[in-house]
């Protein structure tokens, strides 16, 4: 599964940003939120050109998830993404949501949607969704299944559906960021008790070690390690005390692992 662009999509009222939240969380990767970008203030409508613009800078970028639905640009969109996320519910609960969701945020302002853009359900609001699955949904499929070749898409019928997935990935996440400690820990152990033994030549023949198998535990890619590993061992052989390696580590680890620092 490509995850490096990603698109919620589905009718208002689906529960979009809510997903994309929380995908964002799990990912550990900003959310880019259309309603918040492609409006003005008090719910008027910015001119068709600066919205395009807006719209394909953000497209353009190499990994992006974007929360947001847009008729108007979803096919340059679809064309750009690798993996869709479709929240295809039924119309009833749509209509729910958006109704509950009008009596929690009402007149209030949300932090996905435009500055002065206060919570509101009007009447066309209320006809949009009533004649989503009617007038949009067809739009959408079609331009989903005319990128199939390039695209990965994974549909949604009801919210637990979508709960329950949301659920798996995190566990797998946190499966899979366990491990990678655990394993790239053990491996520095042990170093340190080689270099503890001041043994250049068990140091450079573990490293030899790693870079012919290209993974430390079979977690992490050989490409991530390269230029880390050799600060590190620098850091070996520098640091005399035990709680001077750690610190070290408490600073370097994280980069290994794409993450940032300890606190």
């Amino acid at each position: 599964m490509n995850c490096d662009r990603i698109m919620i999509v589905g009718c208002p009222g689906s529960g979009k940003t809510t997903f994309a939240v929380e995908l964002g969380e799990i990912l550990e990767r900003e959310v880019v939120h259309l309603d918040k970008l492609l409006w003005l203030p008090n719910w008027q409508m910015m001119e068709y050109e600066e919205r395009r613009k807006i719209h394909d800078d953000i497209i353009s970028g190499d990994k992006w998830i974007v929360d947001g639905m847009w008729r108007s640009h979803v096919a340059e969109r679809i064309g750009r993404a690798t993996l869709v996320y479709f929240l295809d519910y039924p119309r009833r609960i749509s209509m729910w949501r958006a109704l509950v969701r009008r009596i929690r945020f009402g007149g209030k302002q949300r932090f996905d949607i435009a500055d002065g853009c206060k919570e509101q359900l009007d009447s066309y609001f209320i006809n949009y969704i009533k004649n989503f699955r009617r007038d949009v949904r067809p739009y959408l499929v079609s331009q989903l299944e005319c990128n199939k070749d390039h695209l990965e898409v994974i549909t949604f019928t009801h919210p637990r559906q979508a709960k329950r997935y949301l659920k798996q990935l995190r566990a797998r996440q946190l499966d899979r960021n366990s491990k990678k400690c655990y394993n790239l820990f053990d491996f520095l152990q042990t170093i340190w008790y080689t270099r503890q033994a001041r043994s250049c030549a068990g140091v450079a023949q573990s490293v030899e070690q790693l870079i012919r198998n290209q993974w430390v535990g079979g977690s992490i890619p050989l490409a991530s390690t390269k230029g880390w590993q050799a600060n590190m061992l620098a850091t070996f052989f520098i640091c005399p005390t035990e709680g001077e390696f750690t610190s070290s580590l408490r600073l370097c680890l994280p980069f290994a692992l794409h993450r940032k620092p300890f606190a």
